[in-house]
Order: C-alpha cells, then sequence, then structure tokens
C-alpha cells in the first residue's frame, strides 16, 4: 500500500519552507539597505496563511482516507486483519 497524501503536502511544506525565511530575515535586519515594502509583508503573510490552510486540508483528506481503509478491514478473520492494519499504519 502506498502512503496517502504524502506527495501532496510535501510540496506545500517547501512552500512554507521558501516564505518562513523571508518573514524572519524582514524583523532581525531593520538597518538592511533593502526596504521590503507593506505590500510585499502583506502578500507574503496571506501566501503563507494559504498554504497552511492547504496543509491542513491536506492532513485532514489523508487521515480520512486512512480510517476509510480502516473501517473496510474485516474482524471476523484475525489472521488477515492484522496484516492489513500493520500495512496501513507502519511506516514504509
Amino acid at each position: 500500500m502506498e502512503h496517502v497524501g504524502a506527495c501532496d503536502t510535501n510540496k506545500f511544506h517547501k512552500s512554507q519552507n521558501q516564505i518562513k525565511p523571508c518573514l524572519n530575515n524582514l524583523g532581525s535586519r531593520p538597518n538592511h539597505v533593502e526596504t521590503i515594502s507593506s505590500h510585499r509583508l502583506e502578500y507574503l503573510n496571506n501566501e503563507l496563511n494559504d498554504i497552511r490552510a492547504e496543509l491542513k486540508i491536506e492532513f485532514s483528506r489523508s487521515i480520512s482516507n486512512y480510517w476509510k481503509k480502516v473501517i473496510n478491514i474485516s474482524k471476523k478473520d484475525p489472521a488477515k486483519m492484522f496484516p492489513k492494519i500493520n500495512g496501513i499504519f507502519r511506516k514504509k
């Protein structure tokens, strides 16, 4: 079985990791020659908030996909049940 939603969340984490340093550097270098306009700062904050919202959505999708797989496992045959559960929850 494949890891559900891994590639989707990685894309959002990469975007978030590109924006965070820009925001952190703004406060650490007040006398820096390059001035960032308030519009640019607002844009970066909005972009970061959008990425966070998309991450929450992707995580909730991933979690619901896992539970859909767990619900479909038959509990009557433990010999088949436990290998399926291990395949879903163990790291690949």
